[in-house]
C-alpha cells in the first residue's frame, strides 16, 4: 500500500478525539473508502484527532473516544464542534442508543444465542 494512505505516527501529546473504527478483515475496499474520504479533510489532519482500523499496542490517552464501522462517513468537524459545547469534566454520548432494541435473530445480521 501507498506510504500516503499510512497513519501519521502518534503524537506524544494527549489527544482531543481517538476513532476506532470496526471492520471485517476482507473489508478493504470499504477502509480504503474511508481513507480516500473523511480521514483527508483538513479536520482530521490539523487537530489532535487519531483514527486506527485496528488495535494498537500501546496505550493512547485521549479525552474522547469514538468508535464506528466501516460503512459510515463520520463528519469530524461537527463532533469536534459539538465536543466544544460539552464542560470539562462531562461525559458525551452521540448517536442512537435504544434501549428496546433486540439482538437480530433472523437474517444477514443475526446475533446468536451464545453470543447475547
Amino acid at each position: 500500500m501507498s506510504g500516503i494512505w499510512k497513519a501519521k505516527p502518534l503524537p506524544r501529546h494527549r489527544i482531543r478525539v481517538f476513532i476506532g473504527i470496526l471492520f471485517a478483515t476482507n473489508h478493504f475496499a470499504e477502509r480504503m473508502a474511508i481513507r480516500k474520504t473523511w480521514m483527508q479533510s483538513s479536520t482530521i489532519k490539523s487537530s489532535d484527532v487519531v483514527c486506527f482500523f485496528v488495535a494498537l499496542v500501546q496505550n493512547v490517552s485521549a479525552s474522547y473516544v469514538m468508535e464506528c464501522d466501516d460503512d459510515t462517513f463520520t463528519r469530524v468537524d461537527t463532533v469536534l464542534k459539538e465536543l466544544k459545547r460539552v464542560p470539562q469534566q462531562r461525559s458525551l454520548y452521540m448517536g442512537n442508543l435504544n434501549l428496546y432494541h433486540r439482538p437480530l435473530r433472523h437474517g444477514k445480521w443475526v446475533v446468536s444465542f451464545e453470543v447475547r
